[in-house]
């Protein structure tokens, strides 16, 4: 799967492991889905599937919007005001404020499941016939993801799932694997281990010509005593 994170609020290891969990939780492969992107936007949150390329895009806000009130014109002000009469004029500016990772979490969850969702009903609309995807009252078709009701059920059953043990789930998915840098090697260290690999496929190589010098040698013994014999080569 192809991730593309540029929310910055929680590393690649963590979004994909987000991912493969929803995908889980649908029955979904996680090898179905291509492509993941994840991105920052305004307000709320949004997202996009593309049942035949594989791919969802999520976005959520990363930020919040805070005003702020001052009887005192900023140096930097852009903002608007407000009159009261008989009270000095408040001037008012918007913030952006950092929302806590937890409210990202959510709709980040929210968001991937619902995309998902739409790939999982898409995958099994391809497996049905035309003539038994399409109920009555015309709702659209499971091969092109579903309806939004429809995904909209899956992506609460996901919630509840993820709400029901959040702690132990940010906790596995935000856990750092040990890496384990390998040794640094010197130049006559490395330059002996290039002469013992070329040795051994040399040598494998030369077992496999011995092999095929005796097969041919055979075949051309066979044809020298069928020639040495009239009787055999007549027939």
């Amino acid at each position: 799967m192809i991730l593309v994170n540029t929310l910055g609020v929680f590393s690649d290891t963590f979004m994909r492991r987000l991912v493969s969990w929803c995908c889980k939780q649908l029955d979904l492969p996680v090898a179905y889905v291509r492509k993941a992107q994840f991105r920052n936007r305004r307000q709320g949150y949004s997202g996009h599937a593309w049942p035949f390329e594989h791919r969802i895009c999520v976005s959520v806000a990363r930020d919040c919007s805070e005003m702020l009130e001052s009887t005192e014109k900023p140096d930097d002000w852009t903002g608007s005001t407000r009159h009261v009469p008989g009270q000095p004029c408040v001037y008012l500016t918007w913030k952006d404020v950092p929302r806590p990772p937890g409210e990202v979490l959510d709709d980040l969850v929210r968001v991937t499941a619902h995309e998902c969702a739409h790939l999982m009903l898409s995958r099994i609309g391809r497996s049905r016939p035309l003539d038994q995807q399409k109920p009555a009252g015309g709702r659209r078709l499971l091969r092109n993801g579903g309806s939004e009701q429809q995904t909209t059920w899956h992506e609460n059953k996901v919630m509840e799932a993820f709400l029901a043990q959040r702690t132990d789930l940010v906790a596995a998915w935000g856990k750092q694997e040990p890496r384990y840098a390998a040794p640094a090697l010197s130049v006559s260290e490395r330059r002996q281990a290039k002469v013992i690999a070329d040795l051994e496929r040399w040598q494998r190589k030369l077992k496999l010509a011995k092999k095929k010098v005796q097969k041919l040698a055979k075949r051309a013994r066979y044809y020298e005593r069928k020639a040495a014999c009239p009787s055999q080569r007549q027939a």
